[in-house]
């Protein structure tokens, strides 16, 4: 979407050069036809915008609309065109001003969303299961546990978020009449190794988390890498269960960083 902005205010930058670039014209002494005044002949002009003494007044009128518009008529044909041209330009300015002002809501309204759906950061508390989670790169809780589309997770531990991972996917899952029944919340599609990687995590967990898992819908996070971080909780007490963090706030940024790069700046701050 930037780029698409940057192409439409490269567009506006030639098409000023154009309109810069056509040469003054002297329109004093012209004499002109209008389809409603008459005849009439320029007395001033500032710009494009011109004076005529038609028979019985003054009019002001701006000269590229006029003409381009056949509203009226010049005795020279060549500022005809020019004027023509004029007009058009600067109808073209006015059109790429127009999207590059919608492209730029688009941009800010886009922000907006990920700033308060999308890129966030989920840390969960973990107990037993952390290593589990380490070994798997899956983290699983009841699906109406947590209702938010994150992009990172982060595994709490001893008052601080020690690890750190970029979620590739989030995919909801159940048991139903003995097969497993799919949703994907987040990421591109769901393949046979996704399933085969959730049904190994269900059965293995088994005894972890003291039964079978699979007869609730729960939502597994797919993670590609942890990261080692130190996100300290300055407060008293610990973390219950989860907590969502606005990473562009806490960090002041309007971008992202890579995972790894965001690994270390996390241990530059803290929260509470």
């Amino acid at each position: 979407m930037e780029f698409e902005l940057e192409e439409l205010n490269d567009e506006l930058e030639e098409l000023n050069i154009e309109l810069r670039n056509i040469k003054d014209i002297n329109l004093l002494g012209k004499e002109i036809t209008h389809k409603k005044f008459g005849n009439g002949k320029v007395v001033h002009q500032n710009g494009y915008n011109v004076t005529i003494q038609f028979n019985s007044e003054e009019k002001n009128l701006q000269a590229p609309f006029v003409f381009a518009n056949n509203i009226a008529e010049c005795n020279d044909k060549e500022v005809k065109e020019i004027l023509s041209k004029i007009y058009k330009i600067q109808e073209n300015i006015k059109l790429v001003e127009s999207q590059i002002m919608i492209k730029e809501k688009e941009i800010e309204l886009n922000k907006q969303k990920n700033k308060e759906l999308n890129v966030n950061l989920f840390a969960v508390t973990t107990g037993i299961s952390y290593e589990y989670i380490l070994q798997t790169k899956i983290y699983c809780c009841k699906a109406n546990r947590c209702k938010k589309i994150c992009d990172y997770l982060g595994l709490y531990k001893d008052k601080s978020i020690i690890k750190n991972a970029k979620i590739i996917k989030i995919i909801e899952a159940e048991h139903i009449n003995d097969k497993l029944v799919t949703q994907l919340v987040k990421g591109s599609t769901i393949t046979d190794d996704d399933i085969e990687m959730i049904e190994e995590y269900i059965n293995k967990g088994f005894n972890l988390f003291g039964g079978d898992i699979g007869k609730q819908k729960h939502k597994y996070f797919i993670v590609d890498k942890f990261y080692d971080t130190n996100y300290k909780k300055i407060s008293n007490g610990g973390l219950m269960e989860h907590k969502y963090f606005d990473l562009y706030d806490k960090l002041g940024e309007e971008k992202m960083p890579d995972i790894e790069i965001l690994a270390d700046r996390l241990q530059e701050i803290e929260w509470e």
